[in-house]
């Protein structure tokens, strides 16, 4: 049987859309934090939900104690240099990142979550949403990915040449 010279192309582009949509489904994740005081001057204690689309973990905080941004530079093939800023929570028991997922918010939540600590404030509730945009760019690869699944399928019995 003679196979297509668009057969390797398409195999290629279903593999691509694979390791697209694999990646996204385990780093892409959305962070919760649900924080409450039990007195006005008490450190607050807090739980951080972070859900991917595999996964779901709970990380209780018995004392939170700041909250800062994390600052990650990156270098592109052309040599430009890109910023991505995720929020960073001190705990008693050391650093933890909300959602391990990059935010444009991320100030904001900052100085929200810092607030917070340093009022008597009675609660607290954030949530950064990545998971959307990662269900979006799903629908995308994997239109891409059933396309060329579709024609590698097609090409390998010869219905195309």
């Amino acid at each position: 049987m003679k196979r297509s010279h668009g057969f390797e192309f398409s195999i290629a582009m279903c593999i691509a859309c694979l390791i697209v949509v694999t990646s996204n489904m385990f780093f892409t994740k959305d962070g919760e934090l649900d924080c409450r005081r039990s007195t006005d001057i008490s450190l607050p204690s807090c739980s951080l939900v972070q859900t991917s689309m595999v996964s779901r973990k709970v990380i209780h905080i018995n004392l939170l104690k700041a909250a800062y941004i994390n600052v990650t530079k990156n270098k592109s093939r052309k040599g430009e240099i890109t910023s991505n800023h995720s929020v960073t929570l001190l705990t008693d028991s050391g650093e933890i990142e909300l959602s391990e997922s990059y935010s444009e918010l991320a100030q904001q939540e900052v100085d929200r979550i810092n607030y917070f600590i340093n009022s008597s404030q009675p609660s607290l509730y954030i949530r950064e949403e990545h998971l959307k945009d990662a269900r979006n760019i799903f629908k995308i690869f994997g239109i891409i990915g059933l396309v060329f699944g579709t024609l590698s399928w097609l090409a390998y019995i010869n219905v195309i040449s």
